[in-house]
């Protein structure tokens, strides 16, 4: 019987990232290449290539569910990636005619990802006892930095929720930050932020919802980040998926829900001209970062690599452009001054070409071995839902900057300081069924 429901919500899942892939190419086709032709989505369709995004699609996606069924928290990284960056890779590589060592590259690289379940034991370290008072201490002073910074510097009066104004917003905002708060605010949305919010859902503890979505919307009002106003929506609906129908259908659900948003935009934009959210919802979240890792590909596959001069080793390796990739990217192929970020696979290539690639997939998945091996004693809800956020970095950010500044190394840190507390709330529902945990 338990192998049936698993086969069966493994088709279920199987047939809604299909669907997914589908509504992205159509998205694509009628919206994307229409509306933003100028910023470079082309139509220029290829046969063979067709074939080869849909046979990589059902080789692939098996071992993504297979993963996934395994329930081990390091499945949202690969989950993220693939959703995130891999689908829209896959449907521009046919739709624009896109690079064929490049997408193979990227293709080896999450399937690699995908069975590091199988080529690696998990990594194991023992936990602290008494360390969790300490912990909560550190996150309450740092919120107090946090929020009594913003406030200090300006950010009530700052205060704006119209997402037609965020850039004027933010660009207040970066007119008082500094490297510090830079570092801190991230981790205070992504992490500090949801773990008071998953807390307060487990405890039925309303008080404490509330509280967190508060201190979620402050924030972002008084720097108008558009991701901190979207992260508890997902992290919301992860938590009811899983809670209120199991964790075998969160997939199902989640990308059954992606597909049918993307549906009623299309229709709305089809029936009413309005494209605004279209416009941020497919283009911005899934088509650009595919976008742009093409970019770096083409701009690195004929000029030299960064070796990570750029990053923390600046000052043991010699910088060959002298500024960064972003800033490179920005002048020389958009010939303006913007942030056209890189994500994992684009930094991997800017950095050491194709075996980057394989050199950032071992250390992520070294990473997610780790995420495996130290919460695999809890209930997995709590780590996989922490990390869902932190891990959407890796798609539109380079690789050490998504480890440190967006928070998955603070992430994983904050959950194993907080592993007991887990702990004991594991050992006081082991007996509840899966979907019926509070």
């Amino acid at each position: 019987m338990k192998h049936m429901k698993i086969l069966k919500t493994s088709i279920y899942s199987l047939i809604s990232l299909l669907i997914f892939k589908l509504m992205l190419e159509l998205g694509y086709l009628i919206f994307v290449s229409k509306m933003y032709e100028y910023s470079g989505f082309t139509i220029d369709i290829t046969g063979a290539k067709i074939v080869e995004s849909y046979v990589l699609f059902f080789i692939i996606t098996p071992l993504i569910i297979t993963k996934f069924q395994k329930k081990q928290p390091s499945f949202i990284i690969l989950f993220v990636l693939y959703v995130n960056l891999y689908l829209p890779l896959s449907a521009l590589y046919w739709l624009a005619n896109e690079s064929r060592v490049f997408f193979w590259a990227v293709s080896i690289g999450i399937i690699i990802l995908s069975t590091f379940s199988y080529l690696m034991p998990k990594v194991k370290i023992p936990y602290f006892q008494k360390v969790l008072m300490p912990t909560i201490s550190i996150i309450v002073a740092t919120s107090f930095i946090v929020y009594g910074y913003l406030i200090i510097t300006g950010g009530l009066q700052r205060l704006n929720f119209n997402l037609l104004e965020v850039y004027e917003t933010r660009a207040a905002y970066s007119l008082s930050s500094n490297k510090i708060i830079g570092y801190l605010i991230p981790w205070q949305a992504y992490i500090f932020n949801m773990l008071v919010l998953l807390i307060g859902f487990y405890k039925h503890n309303r008080s404490l919802v509330y509280f967190a979505l508060f201190l979620q919307l402050l924030l972002f009002g008084m720097t108008n980040f558009k991701s901190f106003l979207f992260a508890p929506i997902v992290l919301i609906i992860f938590y009811f998926i899983w809670r209120k129908f199991g964790y075998r259908y969160l997939i199902f659900l989640s990308t059954t829900s992606i597909s049918v948003f993307i549906a009623i935009l299309l229709i709305v934009y089809k029936f009413k001209s309005e494209f605004f959210l279209l416009s941020i919802f497919l283009r911005r979240l899934f088509f650009t970062p595919a976008q742009l890792h093409n970019v770096y590909y083409d701009y690195f596959s004929i000029n030299e690599k960064y070796l990570l001069s750029h990053s923390v080793f600046e000052n043991i390796i010699q910088n060959p452009y002298g500024v960064s990739p972003v800033s490179l990217i920005a002048e020389n192929i958009f010939g303006r001054d913007f942030s056209p970020n890189a994500g994992f696979f684009a930094d991997a290539y800017l950095n050491f070409g194709l075996f980057g690639i394989f050199l950032f997939v071992v250390i992520l998945g070294f990473i997610m071995r780790l995420v495996d091996g130290l919460f695999e004693d809890i209930d997995p809800i709590y780590p996989t839902l922490i990390l869902v956020i932190p891990s959407t970095a890796l798609v539109n950010s380079a690789f050490l900057t998504s480890l440190w500044t967006h928070g998955i190394l603070i992430s994983i840190l904050t959950l194993y300081l907080f592993k007991e507390y887990f702990l004991r709330r594991r050992k006081n529902n082991e007996n509840l069924p899966d979907n019926k945990c509070p």
